[in-house]
């Protein structure tokens, strides 16, 4: 039997069974997180991240594995998308960059 071949993240319709996997992979590595770091915030940022349907997929998923085992803050709250998007790189070498001149 043959593999299927390989697609790209922006190939796929966003109700792909694929995003499901994705998700629980992803909300794995936040439970890992929360147990082993207990971080005030999770935060995703990337082009992964430009799938809107991918971030309450990792909420739902987190919730299952955690099974309240660990406290934590509203998940709407807990594992958030970045806030400049796909400019954290070049925004945070600039805050750098001015710190510096200080």
């Amino acid at each position: 039997m043959r593999n299927a071949p390989a697609k790209k993240g922006t190939e796929l319709a966003p109700d792909d069974p694929a995003w499901d996997l994705e998700a629980d992979y992803l909300s794995i590595a936040c439970v890992n997180a929360a147990m082993m770091l207990s971080p005030d915030i999770i935060v995703f940022g990337g082009g992964i991240m430009h799938q809107k349907q991918l971030l309450p997929k990792i909420r739902a998923k987190f919730a299952e594995h955690n099974n309240g085992y660990v406290a934590t803050p509203d998940l709407d709250d807990y594992i958030v998308r970045i806030g400049l998007n796909d400019e954290a790189g070049v925004m945070g070498g600039f805050f750098l960059a001015a710190d510096a001149l200080k």
